[in-house]
């Protein structure tokens, strides 16, 4: 009987010192490729075999924690010997777990999603495109055309000169992925000339075109093609990417609080940063949730006394006032106005940066103003697992994310924040749901893919563009790839 509990005992401690090893050969797994594209740059079969031995060796030892410290500190000084600039490493950095075949095709499924409305019309013409740039609350709306191969801005406004500094960024943005879309279209020998398009980089729509109950513009009943920050559920204003520089303003803003935009290219190299910068092995991270951002009555409620009255009960409110009293939980660092108390938690302290939301097992993803947030990207990228309550609006590739594969849910009420934290820090999957959301950022918020999905976007427009230009607004501004100089300088 002794030797058949003995036997068992054995069995169990094999099965756990497995478990244990194929974990680390997992986490491993992406240093590893770090290491063989490092040992590529380099030309070098030996350094190939001693970086790829060593990533292994240290990952499947010891752990991911062990091996990043090991990387930056050994690889670092090895880059350095060999004098390559971390910045050309890092451009191959942001590996696809898929193909692009895969994620293309999960992009033209998107693009058909938001221009369904257009399509099952009877297209697109400038009457409903036009009416809404003419209105007087357009007042952060501009046009880009493309006409002969180059990229017009229409800015009668003047928001590239009198803009604030978060609409000139988000200007900015979009024509930069625009310029790199065209780029890309070119280069495969296909044409969007005659293309043009109204661009609204207020928060975040300008049209409704079903009843609802939000603080947002009133229903006409009309779907209109604006390119926007965010799409809503009750709007058919099509979401583009212009909010990754005001990302990381926000989450970095020692080195970009005064800049006025972003290379694309620089999304990348930050987002590769962030994952350098993690140190910490899950098992090794602070147990709870953490929360970095604003708060502010929500756009629930189109009624502003209702939102004043929902206040500590939704949203970012309800974050700060779980975190006073779940302090074992919750951590938040929050600042802004909600009812008649100002929120500025954490004794005043500065927004926690990235890098250090990775110390946290959770990050949650909710609504900061004009019920979206522009946080959700990096978080995705992070090393924390997300936890996300739904919101109406959100940027352009959130219908791709899946619940529990991707993000675990919470309500906007924050109700079962609690008791979502205590049940799935104890769980195995939550390293999984942190995983795949990595993957997920990977293959579809890198450089490449983000300009594939706006190469997509502007094919499938222009389709449904009834009536095409053939030459520029008289007014408008040259921007590429003729332009000598910058049309944002004072």
């Amino acid at each position: 009987m002794a030797i058949v509990k003995k036997s068992s005992a054995v069995r169990k401690l094999i099965a756990t010192a497995q478990g244990y090893f194929s974990h680390a050969r997992a986490e491993a797994q992406p240093y590893a490729q770090k290491a063989r594209e490092l040992a590529v740059a380099h030309r070098s079969l030996l350094t190939v075999a001693l970086v790829v031995v060593a990533a292994y060796v240290f990952g499947a030892l010891f752990g991911e924690s062990t091996f990043v410290l090991a990387y930056r500190s050994v690889f670092s000084k090895l880059v350095e010997g060999r004098k390559l600039q971390f910045s050309h490493f890092r451009k191959t950095q942001l590996l696809a777990e898929h193909d692009e075949q895969f994620i293309s095709a999960r992009y033209e499924e998107l693009v058909k999603l938001y221009l369904g409305p257009f399509a099952r019309s009877s297209g697109i013409y400038p009457a409903s495109y036009m009416g809404i740039y003419a209105r007087e609350s357009c007042t952060e709306c501009f046009m880009i055309q493309i006409v002969d191969g180059t990229i017009w801005l229409v800015d009668p406004r003047r928001i590239h000169r009198r803009g604030g500094v978060e609409h000139q960024m988000r200007m900015r943005e979009a024509l930069e992925w625009v310029k790199l879309a065209l780029k890309d279209i070119t280069g495969r020998g296909e044409f969007v000339d005659g293309i043009e398009f109204v661009v609204s980089v207020a928060d975040p729509i300008q049209s409704t075109d079903t009843t609802h109950t939000y603080n947002l513009p009133e229903s006409d009943g009309v779907a209109r093609p604006v390119f926007s920050v965010a799409r809503c559920d009750v709007s058919s204003n099509i979401p583009f990417p212009m909010s990754l520089g005001e990302s990381l303003r926000d989450a970095h803003p020692d080195g970009f609080m005064y800049r006025k935009g972003i290379q694309p290219q620089e999304w990348d190299e930050r987002m590769v940063d962030l994952g350098l910068e993690d140190s910490l092995a899950m098992e090794k991270k602070k147990p709870k949730a953490v929360f970095s951002g604003k708060v502010a009555p929500s756009s629930m409620f189109a009624d502003e006394s209702r939102a004043e009255d929902a206040c500590g009960q939704i949203g970012a409110s309800a974050i700060d006032r779980l975190s006073r009293k779940e302090r074992d939980l919750v951590e938040a660092r929050v600042r802004g106005r909600c009812g008649l108390e100002c929120c500025d938690s954490g004794d005043g302290e500065a927004f926690v940066t990235p890098a250090l939301q990775q110390q946290y097992l959770f990050n949650i993803h909710t609504e900061e103003e004009r019920l979206w947030s522009n946080r959700l990207p990096w978080i995705l990228f992070s090393s924390s697992c997300p936890l996300i309550s739904v919101l109406p609006c959100g940027q352009w590739f959130e219908p791709l994310l899946k619940a529990f594969v991707h993000y675990i849910p919470v309500d906007m009420s924050m109700a079962n924040l609690t008791r979502t934290v205590r049940e799935w820090r104890q769980k195995r999957e939550t390293y999984d749901v942190m995983r795949e959301s990595q993957v997920f950022a990977r293959d579809y918020l890198r450089v490449d893919a983000i300009t594939m999905y706006v190469r997509i976007l502007l094919l499938e427009y222009l389709k449904l563009q009834k009536v095409r230009r053939n030459e520029p607004d008289p007014n408008a501004i040259r921007y590429f790839p003729t332009y000598a100089g910058n049309i944002f300088d004072e």
